[in-house]
């Protein structure tokens, strides 16, 4: 199986989850919450990747002074 094709059945695999866990949780309006959060995936993925750029060049977060610990879940 080529990796895009991988990528792609786990992306899908995640969102039948997603839609599975929310209509169990929320029957009346899963459809709706799925929706929005789709809609609102792009708009983290931007929030997080602003704020840790940001971060990675400023002097307020230096990423070295963690314990390896916390560092392990910082994205290098």
């Amino acid at each position: 199986m080529e990796y895009q094709e991988k990528i792609e059945n786990l992306k899908n695999k995640c969102l039948e989850e997603l839609m599975g866990y929310l209509e169990e949780k929320f029957p009346s309006s899963y459809d709706v919450r799925f929706g929005k959060l789709l809609l609102f995936m792009g708009d983290i993925r931007s929030a997080v990747r602003v704020v840790y750029n940001h971060t990675k060049v400023s002097d307020l977060f230096d990423s070295t002074k963690f314990d390896l610990f916390v560092q392990s879940f910082f994205v290098v």
